[in-house]
């Protein structure tokens, strides 16, 4: 401790005045007891800062592991209309509906079916089968009845010409009679005329899928009364593969109409639809 006079030492730090000068340094002790006001605001700063840095941390932490990943998009996009959005987007989406089973893949609803449950191979047999209209038999003597499509047969088919006011086979229909009430879960085609054009070991016809018209968009008619619409897709197969349809739900019903709504025309015979094989599972 120095004098604030003289700047002496001050030896004896119980003494009340300066050896050298005689100054008093009661005022020394005083100032160095009792700290400056400054110096508690100061402290009191920074401890508020230090709670309000922590509480930031914190918050981070939750709003890092808690919020949707679509939300801190929205957020960071800096759009509070976005961030609506995404909240509105995002409601219920972490929970599980009670009425819903889960498995590890996807989800069904306990009153449908998934396509993982359902065999295309349980084939429901079509008791009877009628349509709208078919081709006579051609020089060869191959048949275009609506029995073709149900003979198991991949090289026979149904064809028809599109009434009129129609074109690529739009306006027919098959009606499949199933015996009685069945329950019905999807249905599967084998599109066009897949014929080769062999008879007797000789190619008598070349191209016959794309010469004639597909199935493209049909409708499916219920007994109950009820509706379905697909598409069909235009590929030449031997086996069933691109054309199976699975329904959103089972369907009881007596029997199918099977409207053809429009079709892939083809490039010689435009106003004719041919179908291979339909079945329904």
């Amino acid at each position: 401790m120095y004098c604030p006079n003289c700047g002496s030492i001050i030896k004896d730090e119980s003494s009340n005045f300066c050896e050298e000068c005689g100054s008093s340094l009661d005022e020394v002790f005083s100032n160095e007891a009792v700290p400056a006001a400054g110096q508690k605001s100061s402290d009191k700063v920074w401890i508020a800062l230090l709670v309000f840095v922590i509480i930031g941390v914190l918050g981070f932490l939750a709003y890092y592991f808690e919020v949707p990943e679509k939300i801190k998009t929205a957020i960071a996009n800096n759009g509070s209309s976005n961030v609506q959005s995404a909240i509105e987007s995002d409601d219920d989406v972490s929970s599980k509906d009670d009425n819903i089973y889960y498995d590890d893949d996807d989800y069904y609803n306990d009153d449908t079916e998934s396509e993982s449950r359902v065999d295309p191979n349980n084939i429901i047999p079509i008791v009877s089968i009628s349509c709208s209209s078919h081709q006579n038999s051609n020089s060869y003597g191959r048949k275009f009845t609506p029995e073709m499509a149900i003979d198991g047969d991949p090289d026979s088919c149904w064809m028809a010409k599109s009434p009129r006011g129609y074109s690529a086979g739009a306006g027919n229909w098959l009606r499949l009679d199933l015996g009685g009430r069945r329950t019905v879960h999807g249905i599967k085609l084998l599109n066009g005329n897949i014929w080769n054009g062999y008879k007797d070991g000789k190619q008598v016809y070349t191209d016959l899928y794309y010469k004639n018209g597909r199935v493209k968009d049909f409708e499916l008619e219920f007994s109950d009364g009820s509706h379905m619409y697909f598409v069909a897709n235009d590929i030449r197969e031997t086996y069933y593969d691109s054309n199976i349809f699975y329904f959103d739900y089972p369907v009881d019903t007596d029997y199918i109409y099977f409207n053809v709504k429009s079709g892939y025309a083809g490039y010689k015979y435009g106003s004719v639809v041919c179908l291979g094989e339909i079945a329904v599972f």
